[in-house]
């Protein structure tokens, strides 16, 4: 409830008179205030009044989309117009405002952060901010902590066999003239350096200094003073050239060892990110044949691994689900912007093969596992169930019952 001298200062707008005794009245006072101011608003700069919806945490969520404003309104209009409506808002109890401010009114989010507002979170074409107006520390929720990728790992149980990928974004191990040569680089160049430099793999690109990234393989063989030099047959590889200032003239090669062993390409079972309401099953049989032209249905969930500060997640946590998928078909017809190979391998292979991560290994022993005493040792099935909530479900994963 606002105080008996907030409402007092109101009443020179409205023309009433408010004291302590007349505290009940003072909810009516304070929304003809309000109203008034907002006419005042509208009358002089075209703003009209910010509708919220209530929800049942006590706070208010306003769509700024909706709210009628002119698409030319300023940032203070739009400070005065909140500032009226926050006093309205806190003086009923509430709690929170959710600001959902769209990219064409980005300018309402500065605005808003003079009033104590912070990004809570950002889609494609809007931003919503939030403020915390109930006592003490903030109890709103964060957004998303986690992204969720899963996998299917196809198994063809008749051959014993599973369907794997290569990722092309990763790096992949070349072998010129004998030396193993990754297909990321930091080349080290002197000031005097010249503009384009040929390696003796035969990778061409142009340097700029101090720095510059290029995306480049080339395929045709190139001249240079030194004679042709053949390039490497890639396309999606990525070349980072980092220059320094240093004495020597000639181009020295350095691989990334760290990011070598990090992101390395290597046998994977296909997958990719889970989209907002879809289930994790569809996700992976979705993902198979995305990536590999294999239909496939869903058998079992067989793991999920956690990973925090993922480099690919901006900083949020990753979950990472591989399932059991059963074949429907068996050609492969895999995505060559995605994938560098594609193919059926043996579940024992993989399991011993260093071309491979430990998560794929490890799978790839629990598959062998389940062929040889029995899916049923390993799988978590999954069952729906109704939620709390009228109308909604929900898919619960857990190792079968017993039946009785």
């Amino acid at each position: 409830m606002a105080s008996c001298a907030f409402v007092s200062k109101l009443s020179q707008v409205t023309g009433r008179f408010c004291s302590k005794a007349s505290c009940p009245t003072r909810t009516t006072v304070r929304a003809l205030t309000c109203t008034a101011t907002r006419a005042q608003l509208h009358k002089v700069e075209g703003t009209s009044a910010l509708a919220g919806k209530v929800d049942r945490f006590g706070g208010v969520t306003v769509n700024l989309a909706d709210a009628g404003l002119p698409a030319d309104i300023s940032e203070g209009a739009f400070s005065r117009l909140l500032q009226d409506c926050l006093v309205q808002w806190k003086a009923e109890g509430k709690v929170a405002v959710w600001l959902r401010v769209p990219i064409s009114l980005s300018r309402c989010a500065a605005a808003a952060s003079t009033h104590g507002f912070t990004f809570h979170h950002a889609k494609h074409d809007h931003a919503v901010l939030a403020l915390w107006m109930g006592r003490g520390e903030s109890r709103l929720p964060g957004f998303a902590t986690h992204q969720v990728g899963v996998a299917g790992a196809v198994v063809d149980e008749s051959t014993g066999k599973v369907l794997v990928v290569q990722d092309r974004n990763k790096k992949q191990r070349e072998t010129v003239s004998g030396l193993e040569l990754w297909g990321v680089f930091y080349l080290f160049l002197s000031s005097s350096s010249p503009t384009s430099c040929l390696l003796e793999m035969g990778l061409y690109t142009a340097t700029v200094w101090p720095l510059a990234r290029e995306r480049l393989w080339q395929t045709e063989p190139a001249q240079s003073s030194r004679g042709t030099a053949n390039f490497l047959k890639r396309n999606q590889d990525i070349i980072t050239f980092t220059s320094v200032k240093t004495s020597e003239s000639k181009l020295n090669v350095k691989p990334s060892i760290g990011e070598m062993n990090e992101t390395k390409n290597a046998w994977k079972f296909p997958g990719g990110l889970s989209d907002p309401g879809e289930n994790i099953g569809a996700t992976a049989v979705r993902e198979v044949f995305e990536e590999t032209g294999v239909r496939s249905e869903f058998r079992s969930l067989l793991s999920i691994r956690q990973q925090h500060n993922h480099p690919g997640a901006f900083g949020i946590s990753d979950m990472y689900i591989i399932c059991r998928l059963s074949p429907l078909t068996y050609d492969i017809n895999f995505c060559t912007q995605e994938c560098l190979r594609c193919e059926w391998l043996d579940l024992a292979r993989l399991t011993t093969t260093k071309d491979t991560t430990p998560i794929t290994s490890r799978i790839a022993k629990l598959l062998l596992h389940g062929l040889e005493q029995g899916f049923d040792k390993i799988d978590l099935t999954m069952e729906e169930l109704p939620a709390v909530y009228s109308g909604m479900f929900y898919q619960l994963y857990h190792r079968q019952l017993l039946k009785s």
